[in-house]
């Protein structure tokens, strides 16, 4: 299949997770792909992976928090390719937010003005750069990658999901602002996709919790993510623009009490 034959594109936060299970599916769909990510030796080993099975990626050191290599990855790609379709906003500071991240109270502005600086400023960067070659062109799409945590309240993860909360602001405003230069941008909203295998007991009751609230009878895996930013890249999603898909399972379709409704109505 080539849905997305010939369109280059830039996936940041590519070398692994979700970013590199896009970034396997983009180049089996013909997409020539810039696996963008700060651990270079790592972007390295997926592109010549992906290589290997017979796609065309390069990697390139992306480190999303800094102006200037947001600017030398948009400003390489297209001396590499001569033009951008897709931006894939992927890199996010996940492993900062594991654990550090918690409630308002123990909220530092260190942390705060990192987590938004990537997770925020680096989209907004990456989006800044890319649009007036997009333009230039003729079109391009953009897929930024929010969380469901933006969606509610929690006990954890604050400034995580505030800055995914600005993303998906950051996703209208361009969309508004770009799309009659046939420039469009959507956004995924990822519930709990696991991209790492769970091995302590603490975290595998987390997850057993988090996955009684799916209504689909499995947990989520990164493709899921990676087969819709296929289609929102793709010209099936042409007349989609400015908007938010929550791919959860189905976690945020139902009321808080539904999964112990169910335990009890089962017992």
């Amino acid at each position: 299949m080539t849905r997305l034959a010939g369109l280059v594109s830039i996936i940041t936060g590519a070398a692994s997770g979700i970013g590199a299970a896009t970034a396997e599916l983009f180049v089996a769909q013909g997409a020539p792909v810039v696996i963008a990510d700060i651990a270079l030796d790592k972007a390295e080993a997926t592109a010549e992976r992906l290589r290997a099975g017979g796609g065309e990626a390069i990697a390139m050191a992306c480190d999303i928090g800094s102006e200037d290599s947001v600017k030398a990855v948009v400003t390489d790609t297209v001396a590499a390719f001569g033009r951008i379709d897709v931006v894939v906003n992927n890199a996010a500071a996940t492993f900062l937010s594991a654990t550090q991240d918690g409630p308002l109270l123990k909220q530092s502005v260190e942390l705060w003005d990192t987590l938004m600086a990537i997770n925020l400023r680096g989209p907004m960067l990456m989006c800044r750069e890319a649009v007036p070659h997009m333009v230039r062109q003729g079109g391009g799409a953009i897929i930024n990658i929010c969380s469901n945590s933006m969606f509610l309240g929690d006990l954890g993860n604050t400034a995580y999901a505030c800055s995914k909360a600005g993303l998906a602001t950051l996703t209208r405003y361009v969309a508004a602002q770009h799309g009659i230069d046939g420039v469009r941008c959507n956004a995924i909203s990822p519930g709990y996709i696991p991209t790492k295998p769970v091995t302590d007991e603490r975290r595998a009751k987390l997850e057993k919790a988090l996955l009684r609230q799916n209504t689909v009878p499995r947990g989520g895996v990164p493709e899921d993510i990676g087969w819709m930013a296929v289609y929102l890249a793709s010209a099936e999603s042409a007349f989609v623009n400015g908007q938010v898909y929550s791919v959860d399972g189905g976690a945020q379709s139902h009321a808080p009490h539904m999964p112990d409704l169910r335990d009890f109505l089962a017992g």
